[in-house]
């Protein structure tokens, strides 16, 4: 009698997620200056779902005629679609900022499609193994940790949350979760990439993985103020202490 193979699990992954820039189908689009424009790049790490506008004036105009698709760059943002939109709202619903953008076309004619800017709620830290050199790089003084794409993030920081930008590191990325990528794949939404990351069941503490980032916030006062104030919720979870 042969034997009978165990069916393997698949490893539990997540996704760095970004909107493709190598394809040469996606269309190109500048944001158009005005004041709600400098509003926004100013304030939108701050911007809440409750607080977010419904409408906007917000423009970006097309610099090519390209056929618009689901997920588009627009320098530094991520664009998408409702049908993007309304997929993630299916998995969190009220927990994310859905800006929304105006785009026009090379001519200035505006497209009838609704598209948004995509502000994930989520934002922490989940990476795994991080070294005290991994955080030796600095921006004015302030250290960060330059992203690895062999690093492991852990599962149980994750907490089953779906969509999400991390924190204190650069280039500020979002991250899905595997089945979210899994129904993006499926609505074959175009056009984004997605490189794959472990995701292991290992705890996660900010003492182990950023303490030289503790370190340096806790040098001045100001600096915790500051960061009370941009990530409410995280210092919640991991620094209760900076809230006296």
């Amino acid at each position: 009698m042969a034997a009978v193979r165990k069916k393997t699990e698949a490893t539990p992954a997540v996704y760095l997620f970004q909107a493709d820039m190598g394809t040469v189908r996606r269309p190109r689009f500048d944001f158009v200056e005005n004041e709600e424009k400098e509003k926004l790049f100013k304030g939108y790490k701050r911007l809440t779902p409750s607080a977010a506008p419904l409408k906007s004036n917000v423009y970006a105009k097309q610099q090519d005629t390209k056929k618009l698709c689901d997920i588009l760059p627009i320098i530094g943002f991520i664009c998408v679609s409702r049908r993007v939109m309304d997929v993630i709202e299916e998995f969190e619903k009220g927990v994310h900022v859905f800006y929304p953008v105006h785009l026009l076309d090379k001519d200035g004619a505006p497209y009838a499609e609704e598209y948004f800017l995509l502000l994930p709620g989520h934002r922490f830290n989940a990476f795994i193994g991080s070294s005290e050199a991994s955080w030796s790089e600095t921006v004015s003084g302030k250290p960060y940790a330059p992203f690895n794409r062999g690093g492991i993030m852990s599962l149980r920081e994750i907490a089953g949350r779906h969509i999400w930008w991390q924190l204190f590191a650069l280039p500020s990325y979002i991250f899905i979760s595997g089945e979210l990528h899994d129904r993006f794949e499926k609505e074959k939404f175009r056009y984004a990439t997605y490189d794959r990351l472990v995701a292991s069941d290992i705890p996660w503490t900010a003492e182990e993985q950023m303490g030289p980032f503790l370190r340096w916030a806790e040098e001045d006062p100001k600096r915790i103020a500051e960061l009370v104030e941009e990530y409410p919720d995280w210092v919640r979870r991991h620094r209760p202490q900076w809230m006296d």
